[in-house]
């Protein structure tokens, strides 16, 4: 993938950041402070839907704004505009040359990985850090396992929600341990692949 212009409109610390770049490689430097670190990571959001560094969305749009847009003319096979808007209170919008579509169907067109200093976890860290790296280079890659992901932590989530309850259905149970199962399997073989 090439990025043939890219602009951030209210994106962090950029109101209004425009670059047309027409070189294969490409070096940015600056001062501290002055917004590096932030196109990078808004090129990462425009390839996974989602900040690096950010935990939300809305920790992506300038304290003194409402709305922020990630816009950028991409060269894969053919040149694709590509339009990530999104603001409080909202869901994000992503536009693939003029159409919207969902953030589940954009992962996987772009790849990005990032390594970051603190990422020295992945040695020394727990093995969760470890697990969600390799399910973020996975989700990427593979669709089918993005999906089989997905599926797995909602019923995990609605699992550990029933057990918190007063009274337990363990039939209810029984049924998520079976769905839960064949997919807990099969994430588990890709990682090994991986």
């Amino acid at each position: 993938m090439k990025i043939k212009k890219l602009s951030l409109v209210h994106f962090k610390n950029h109101h209004d950041f425009q670059i047309d770049i027409d070189k294969d490689i490409v070096a940015i430097a600056g001062l501290n402070g002055v917004g590096k670190t932030t196109v990078l990571d808004a090129i990462h959001f425009l390839c996974v839907g989602k900040s690096y560094f950010s935990g939300t969305d809305v920790q992506c749009i300038n304290t003194e704004e409402n709305v922020a847009g990630i816009l950028a003319t991409l060269i894969n096979d053919e040149e694709t505009d590509v339009k990530i808007k999104f603001k409080r209170g909202s869901r994000k919008r992503i536009e693939r040359n003029g159409a919207l579509y969902k953030v589940l169907d954009h992962i996987g067109h772009y790849f990005s990985v990032v390594i970051a200093p603190g990422d020295i976890e992945l040695i020394y860290g727990s093995n969760d850090i470890r697990r969600s790296f390799i399910d973020q280079i996975l989700s990427q890659t593979n669709h089918n396992y993005l999906l089989q992901l997905l599926k797995y932590k909602k019923l995990l989530e609605h699992r550990n929600k029933h057990l918190k309850q007063e009274v337990v259905d363990h039939a209810l149970l029984e049924t998520l341990d079976d769905q839960m199962s064949p997919l807990a399997q099969n994430i588990y073989l890709e990682r090994k692949v991986f």
